[in-house]
């Protein structure tokens, strides 16, 4: 009786749990064999794994969008075979707003402000970290320009892209908005600042900054709406950069306004010439003064054709360019 219980108790156990553990176990992408010890996966896809020696003999060798293996091209932002991807996932996806990676679902708050799974660990979607943001850009200008305006963080307000306000047309601005500063008049109190929600801490800190700097630019000269858009925008980007307190954040925001030539990368390398000239005082009291740029200032950059009012932001123009190529 007792050997007929101990095989019943057997069969029962090679049945059922045998196939369950067959069942949890993990293929490797690259050899295709069952892992057995420390395995690796995708951040991007939680489907993908790699075993230990493949992830350290070839990380090149596999998407981690697609999991199929590379061949040619392939791109990485942060040097981590973890972040690797292929040109046809390259040209599939939409890309993350900051680091660029590929993404491969939808949830996130705006359609048009896409980040991916890392990326949006750090998304500013509430308005506690609306207020604490604007409050973090209205201390750091103050500090660092001495510029101090009548503004709270609750004349800051999240607006879809698709609700933003329309753009002024021209050479040197993009189609989109992802901020927008509206004066509504004489009054600051009436003054608001509207952010597409989603974004990075990094890239929400520096579109607010960037539209607090219209406010700065309408608070310093009230004809500044007279002024090209290269100024206007120039400045802006300007009172962005000079905000950050984090070196090395600064040195990548000025890093992205190079990648393109623009209202905003053009007007900021200008507005760098005014500091080098004048010092940060005597920019800003040149900025209060004068509504453009010295005319020897734009034959350095060829860059006449910039010359167009407005009071947009686009993502786009000052992130186009990955960070990490």
């Amino acid at each position: 009786m007792g050997n007929k219980l101990f095989r019943i108790l057997f069969i029962t156990f090679i049945l059922l749990v045998i196939p369950l553990a067959q069942a949890s176990a993990k293929n490797c992408n690259i050899c295709h064999k069952t892992i057995t010890g420390r395995w690796w996966s995708s951040d991007q896809n939680k489907n993908i794994f790699m075993c230990d020696p493949c992830a350290r003999k070839a990380p090149e060798n596999i998407c981690q969008v697609c999991g199929k293996s590379i061949l040619g091209q392939y791109r990485y932002w942060d040097g981590k075979w973890s972040r690797r991807f292929c040109k046809e996932c390259k040209a599939t996806y939409p890309y993350c707003c900051d680091c660029y990676f590929p993404v491969t679902d939808y949830n996130y708050p705006d359609p048009s402000v896409p980040t991916c799974l890392r990326c949006r660990k750090t998304a500013v979607t509430t308005r506690e970290q609306l207020n604490n943001l604007f409050n973090a850009v209205k201390l750091n200008v103050g500090r660092n320009l001495g510029i101090s305006l009548p503004m709270s963080a609750y004349q800051v307000k999240f607006c879809q892209v698709s609700s933003m306000p329309a753009s002024p047309a021209g050479p040197g601005y993009d189609t989109v908005n992802f901020g927008y500063f509206l004066p509504h008049g004489e009054r600051f109190e009436n003054a608001e600042i509207l952010l597409a929600p989603g974004m990075t801490t990094f890239l929400a800190y520096g579109m607010l900054a960037h539209e607090y700097g219209h406010a700065c630019h309408y608070y310093l000269n009230r004809n500044c709406a007279n002024a090209p858009g290269i100024f206007q925008e120039g400045f802006c980007e300007w009172v962005a950069y000079k905000s950050f307190n984090d070196s090395a954040a600064a040195a990548r925001y000025a890093q992205n306004n190079k990648t393109k030539k623009s209202n905003y990368s053009q007007g900021f390398k200008m507005m760098q010439w005014l500091e080098r000239e004048y010092g940060v005082s005597g920019t800003i009291d040149y900025v209060r003064t004068y509504t453009d740029f010295p005319r020897s200032y734009y034959s350095k950059v060829n860059n006449s054709c910039y010359m167009q009012t407005g009071h947009k932001r686009s993502l786009q123009s000052a992130f186009t360019v990955p960070l990490f190529l």
